[in-house]
């Protein structure tokens, strides 16, 4: 029988049993009703009623369990546990729950404890200002400058001509810092042995961004992808977007569609299928169809690297199915530019002043499952006008798209395209399907193709990937397409499967093709690649549809200064063998690359070896310094370092990483490639020599660099000394006290305190007069004096205070 009684009471049945406890340990213990507070993860939710004896918790009220429990308990745990009903139940039932309950006789209080499984989820909003979120970053003040330069050369050692040279410079300057004015500008000096030397300039424009509202104006030589197919405008005016995606200016390489990209310098390209380099080419700048890269459409998981003149690297997946994505509802994005049409024409760049173009883009969120829009052009040839939206349906999301067009050499025409994108389905096998049908008929143009040149007629295509088992994958695609005005198309099937064996991946893909106007095909896609270490990779491929065999060893090179990176490759293709090497490097103000190249003769084709070299830096202004880093034409941070650590070096590292991107020496200070705006991003900063006991500050940097910016950093300062000072009173240690020092010259103050042994440190110090008193008190207070030529850690010994009167 138990008896209902306070804590008061339970604390005294514990003394009365603790005497007792070794020799009644086994015997049975009476039972008590108390309230006991109730802790979760170390934190009271309030105290609980229960019944209990000295040693063991007996029973609990579940109802009244689930109540201290919630805001920490899952809305399911939380109904099995109110199901148990109000009244006590032994505490066996409720660990059969899985909720873990425990008496701490020490402590007098019950502990809970909840695995994840019968936790409720955190929820954290991500729809909040994010510009405000950098708040506490250092953010770009004033104006910046920068340039990068990558001067290459170019030479094939058995043709008996001279090496080209190539002078790629790319470079930006900036008027007010965060927000404020920036202008893009580049170009490349093409130096041949034949003569023909030239320079190409890249269009060059100024913006100003808003980044709070996601705002942007732009005026100069701009283009704007109205997506879908309505193409791409170039003009000579000025532009205003809605861009809540992060405001990225200049990008390398852009999405257009369901196979192609837009390339807006000359860059290397490089396809990868299943994780397996296929193949790598050089481009200028403009679209490029994937249509055009063997074995491309083999399966859905091809990869495409491009690398431009100055090595940055941008990579986009591509995929049977465009992009589609859902907009949060009141989330607008657009686009609007106007101005005078750009010209190509004989390698140059003209702009019809006579010759308006008028473009816009909108696309807005109108709620959390369905998204729409629209995009409309015109100008003196050609005008093009469509509507879009997207919808989460059948577990993906589906887009729709309308577009009609007229120009003056084709007339009249439309396009429409259906796309869907889902997944994953079948939890187990994680299946992902993608589908897009476009029709085109046959006088559609865009602003891509306002001749109609395009003779496609329609396309269709889709894919399904799905896990055989943990380490079997498999894809099944379709592609279908056919053409105006002539028997031609081809359909497309396709079956590959993917096993990954440790390190080992290996792939295999079989591909049949009908064709309306030759003969069918049909051939197999395999590779298998191995890693070799954390940096390291080997690969080999087989594509029996261009009878081309690749061998691949590569090694990444590691984050910052140093060598290492390196690629060798050996494919032979039309009776020919390629053989391939390149290595990089870099310090923390330059960088190099170099490749050589070999090709056997074969067809008539003589043989031929070649050679390149890059060598790459910049230059950069910011906050009345100049410094040199390996790419700061995209936005940099400048780390300086103070004239009283001239003797110092501080090593500059992003984030976590290990190795240092740059370092502020005797050579100048560290100039850091900071490309991405508008993204929160650490440097961590590390002195070497620094003068004993100087107060360096923080030792880590939030920078929010902007669109195109330079951030000026300073490492150091005149107040960096450090003095320390034993406290005594009538010859003993004051310990454990507070107290507060003032600059006597500026009445500046902050608060000190002595340790156990009475010892008190007193912290960024300049030259000047200081008083230090304990509890405020004159009496218990002493001044001294920091000069120009006190060391870095001054000693001042023991300080012997007034005796208390």
């Amino acid at each position: 029988m138990s008896v209902r009684f306070s804590i008061q009471a339970f604390l005294a049945a514990l003394a009365l049993f603790a005497g007792a406890a070794g020799a009644c340990a086994r015997q049975d213990e009476p039972a008590f009703t108390v309230a006991l507070p109730v802790l979760v993860d170390g934190r009271r939710v309030g105290a609980l009623e229960v019944e209990t004896t000295v040693r063991t918790l007996i029973a609990v009220p579940p109802a009244a369990l689930a109540a201290r429990l919630d805001t920490v308990l899952s809305a399911a745990a939380r109904a099995d546990l109110e199901a148990l009903g109000a009244a006590p139940v032994a505490v066996e039932q409720i660990t059969a729950l899985g909720l873990g309950l425990a008496l701490d006789p020490q402590a007098l209080t019950i502990e809970v404890t909840l695995p994840p499984a019968l936790r409720a989820a955190r929820v954290a909003s991500l729809e909040g200002d994010w510009a405000a979120r950098g708040e506490a970053a250092i953010r770009p003040q004033g104006g910046a400058a920068a340039v990068t330069a990558a001067l290459s050369l170019f030479d094939t050692l058995n043709d008996g001509r001279d090496p080209a040279v190539e002078l790629d410079l790319d470079g930006f300057a900036n008027f007010g810092g965060y927000g404020g004015i920036s202008l893009d500008a580049g170009g490349r000096f093409i130096l041949r042995p034949d003569g023909d030397s030239r320079f190409e300039r890249r269009p060059v424009y100024a913006f100003k961004d808003d980044p709070a509202r996601a705002r942007r104006w732009s005026a100069g030589e701009l283009t704007a992808d109205l997506g879908g197919r309505a193409g791409a405008v170039s003009v000579l005016g000025a532009a205003y977007a809605i861009d809540p995606q992060g405001l990225q200016p200049a990008r390398n390489i852009r999405p257009a569609g369901a196979r192609s990209l837009v390339l807006e310098r000359r860059s290397t390209v490089e396809v990868f299928v299943n994780g397996v380099l296929v193949d790598r080419f050089s481009a200028e700048p403009g679209p490029v169809e994937l249509a055009d890269i063997p074995a491309a459409n083999l399966s859905n998981d091809v990869v495409i690297v491009v690398e431009d003149a100055f090595g940055r690297r941008e990579a986009d997946r591509f995929q049977v199915s465009a992009d589609v994505s859902l907009l949060r509802p009141g989330l607008s994005e657009a686009v609007l530019i106007a101005g005078a049409a750009r010209r190509e024409r004989d390698g140059g760049v003209s702009y019809d002043l006579d010759r308006p173009v008028l473009g816009a883009r909108y696309v807005r969120g109108l709620s959390p499952t369905l998204t729409g829009g629209g995009a409309a052009a015109v100008s003196e040839e050609v005008a093009v006008a469509g509507l879009v939206a997207a919808r989460a349906g059948f577990g993906g999301v589906v887009q729709a798209g309308l577009t009609a067009s007229r120009s003056d050499a084709a007339g009249a025409g439309a396009a429409a395209s259906l796309e869907f994108r889902g997944g994953p389905y079948l939890a187990e096998r994680n299946a992902v399907v993608a589908m897009r049908l476009e029709t085109l008929s046959e006088d559609f143009a865009s602003f891509d193709d306002p001749e109609s040149f395009s003779d496609l007629a329609w396309s269709a295509g889709g894919d399904v990937r799905f896990d055989v088992s943990d380490t079997v994958s498999a894809t099944l695609a379709a592609f279908a397409e056919g053409r105006h005005g002539r028997e031609s198309g081809a359909l497309s099937l396709s079956a590959g499967l993917d096993r990954r064996i440790g390190a080992v991946a290996v792939s295999a893909s079989v591909r049949h093709t009908r064709f309306a106007d030759r003969d069918a095909q049909t051939g197999v896609f395999f590779t298998v690649s191995r890693r070799l270490g954390a940096r390291s990779s080997a690969a080999a491929s087989y594509d029996s549809f261009t009878d081309t065999s690749r061998l691949e060893v590569r090694r990444a090179g590691r984050a910052g200064p140093g060598w290492g990176a390196a690629r060798a490759a050996a494919v032979h293709r039309d009776a020919a063998t390629e053989l391939s090497v390149s290595v990089s490097g870099e310090t923390k103000r330059a960088a190099l690359r170099l490749d050589a190249d070999h090709r056997t003769a074969a067809d008539g084709a003589p043989e031929r070896t070649s050679f390149s070299a890059r060598a790459q830096t910049g230059l950069a202004y910011s906050g009345g310094r100049l410094g040199v880093g390996v790419d700061p034409g995209d936005g940099f941070v400048m780390v300086e370092r103070h004239a009283s650590l001239r003797g110092a070096e501080i090593a500059v590292r992003r984030g976590s990483a290990d190795q240092a991107a740059g370092a502020a020496d005797r050579l100048g200070p560290a100039v850091i490639a900071m490309a991405a705006p508008y993204r929160v991003q650490r440097l961590q900063v590390d002195a070497r020599d620094l003068p004993a006991g100087y107060d360096l500050g923080p030792g880590a940097y939030d920078v929010e660099p902007g669109a195109l910016t330079g951030v000026a950093i300073m490492v150091g300062r005149a107040a960096y000394r450090t003095a320390v000072a034993t406290l005594l009173r009538e010859g003993e240690p004051v310990v454990l006290r507070l107290g507060t020092l003032t600059r006597l010259d500026t009445g500046e103050t902050q608060s000190f305190f002595t340790n156990r042994a009475g010892r008190a440190a007193f912290n960024a110090l300049a030259p000047g007069r200081y008083e230090a008193r304990l509890d405020g008190r004159a009496a218990l207070g002493f001044t001294f004096e920091i000069n120009e030529e006190s060391e870095a850690y001054v000693r001042l010994g023991d300080i012997n205070l007034a005796p208390d009167r």
